[in-house]
């Protein structure tokens, strides 16, 4: 499963995205989910922006942003590394 690894019984999803705009690429994580229907589920959305983005390049705190919002809607806690302060009650 390309952008899904495995650990410890949950399931990572990462990308290759840029810090900023002139930034260097790495890989990011977009969060660790406990059932693997969560993570295709991120993963597909994450994979479309790519596709419909005109450059190909994914801006990490653009991409955390909008994923943020899925996993509210999903029960997730918002992602540490994205810069929101907003939490989700469960």
């Amino acid at each position: 499963m390309k952008n899904i690894k495995i650990m410890e019984g949950s399931y990572q999803v990462s990308f290759s995205m840029k810090d900023k705009r002139h930034g260097r690429s790495r890989s990011i994580s977009v969060g660790t989910y406990e059932s693997i229907k969560d993570a295709i589920k991120i993963r597909d959305f994450v994979s479309d922006l790519k596709s419909k983005s005109k450059s190909k390049i994914l801006i990490k705190y653009d991409v955390l942003k909008l994923v943020n919002e899925i996993r509210k809607d999903m029960g997730y806690h918002p992602l540490r590394n994205s810069q929101t302060s907003n939490k989700v009650n469960i």
